[in-house]
This record gives C-alpha cells, structure tokens and sequence, in this order.
C-alpha cells in the first residue's frame, strides 16, 4: 500500500491552506503571537507545534 501524500499548495495559497487544515483538524487550535505575524497550531497533545509565519516571502526565506 502506497502512503499518503502530503498536501501542498502553490504560490500565494498558504493562508487559505492553514485555514481549511485547522477548520478539518479538531485537534489542532490556533494561536496568534503578539505581533500578529505569526501563527501557531498547537496539536491537542501538546507533542507537536506547527509555526506559520505570515511575513515570509518566498519558500527558501529563512523566516
């Protein structure tokens, strides 16, 4: 049995890919950070911690 593929997105979805992965996933909850530029989604078990920064401007940016 093949495993499954992760899901992706092109350039300029990622906002509109966060939102429908925590609107799907029950188990994660979103935070926002003070400065607004980031988001946190923090899975229920507290073992895993997913970090969006929404000022990274390319794939390859450090950020």
């Amino acid at each position: 049995m093949k495993p499954a593929e992760p899901p992706t997105v092109g350039p300029g979805e990622h906002e509109a890919f966060l939102a429908s992965f925590l609107e799907t996933s029950p188990e994660w909850e979103k935070y926002r950070t003070g400065d607004g530029d980031t988001t946190i989604a923090s899975h229920e078990s507290l073992t895993v911690r997913a970090e969006f920064d929404h000022e990274a401007r390319h794939r390859t940016d450090a950020a």
